[in-house]
């Protein structure tokens, strides 16, 4: 059977949800032949961090999520961080155990004394990506008396590759999206006014403090299965109304303001494609007005240089040596 796609169907819809990974995860490792298995997504070392294993106990998957905060109980972690700082880590990677770090020094550390020893495996096949800000793997321990992970199990998992990126690239945005929701809501509550955040349907998304304090008095404003009210029904269908009419004069504002900042946005690129030519226009009729001097220069300098030749002066006849004899030499070769 093919669990491949199982994993990564939960590695789509789930990045964040360790629950889900179970059993693809159960499936995938009983397909490699492997009795532990773990799986972990996230940014370590805070709640965002998700980690799944098949095999272990619970104390052993605190234990193997613990080994993101303490890369010293670990190799594979300490060889990574290695690699990272010398710059020659790969952002994904499928790699066989034994050849990131090998066996005799995997057997002497901490964490294979307190978790791997007892399951009697070393020998292992797995996934990892090092983005910025997160990490991923997805590790599979065998056996050591069945040696490293044939070929074909190695092809299996880089069909995972792609899958895993996407996982922790969602996860990445989900985490960032999360925190600045968190910076948001803190600053609303620092304000003094009650602020709603309301969907069409005047249910409540969001409160601040002094919303829900406002809310608790009973002051003309309550909630209803999440639903905006007030304190009088026909004054509920008049605050709804104001709230549909609101978010529609919202929506139109921020679309006019959108078409206005393109509008003006092609403006100033029109205005500056007319001044780059008009900059380039001045460019070349400087240069043409300067070939142009240039050609009439050499002309007058031939002109010039013609004339005076024209009318240098000559030497007068018979005033120079007869044609066949030398100067200063008798006929008949006389001095």
């Amino acid at each position: 059977m093919d669990v491949a796609p199982q994993l990564i169907e939960v590695i789509y819809d789930a990045p964040l949800a360790p629950e889900g990974w179970r059993t693809p995860l159960r499936a995938l490792a009983a397909r490699l032949q492997t009795p532990l298995a773990f799986a972990g997504i996230g940014e370590p070392g805070t709640p965002h961090f998700a980690m799944e294993g098949v095999g272990a106990s619970d104390e052993e998957l605190q234990l193997q999520k613990s080994n993101y905060m303490t890369p010293d109980r670990n190799p594979f972690v300490m060889e990574f961080l290695r690699r990272g700082m010398a710059g020659t880590l790969p952002p994904v990677m499928v790699m066989r155990t034994e050849e990131v770090v090998p066996l005799e020094v995997f057997r002497q550390s901490e964490i294979y004394q307190a978790l791997f020893s007892h399951h009697q495996v070393a020998c292992g096949l797995g996934i990892a990506v090092f983005p910025e800000g997160a990490t991923g793997a997805i590790t599979f321990y065998r056996p050591v008396e069945q040696g490293p992970a044939p070929e074909e199990d190695v092809l299996l998992l880089r069909r995972l590759e792609p899958h895993m990126v996407r996982a922790l690239r969602v996860t990445g945005a989900l985490v960032a999206a999360e925190k600045r929701a968190q910076l948001a809501c803190q600053a609303l509550d620092s304000l003094g006014s009650a602020i709603f955040i309301c969907d069409a349907s005047a249910r409540v998304r969001f409160a601040n403090e002094a919303a829900r304090e406002l809310l608790a008095s009973g002051d003309g404003l309550r909630l209803s299965r999440r639903q905006l009210q007030a304190a009088r029904p026909e004054e509920t269908t008049a605050l709804r109304t104001l709230i549909r009419e609101y978010l529609f004069v919202s929506l139109f504002r921020a679309c006019a303001e959108s078409l206005a900042s393109e509008n003006a946005s092609r403006l100033a690129a029109m205005e500056r494609a007319d001044r780059n030519i008009d900059e380039l226009l001045e460019r070349l009729n400087g240069t043409f007005h300067r070939q142009r001097q240039r050609g009439i220069d050499e002309e007058l300098f031939d002109v010039i240089s013609g004339f005076e030749a024209l009318t240098a002066p000559r030497p007068p006849r018979g005033s120079g040596p007869r044609p066949g004899r030398l100067p200063g030499v008798a006929p008949g070769g006389g001095a």
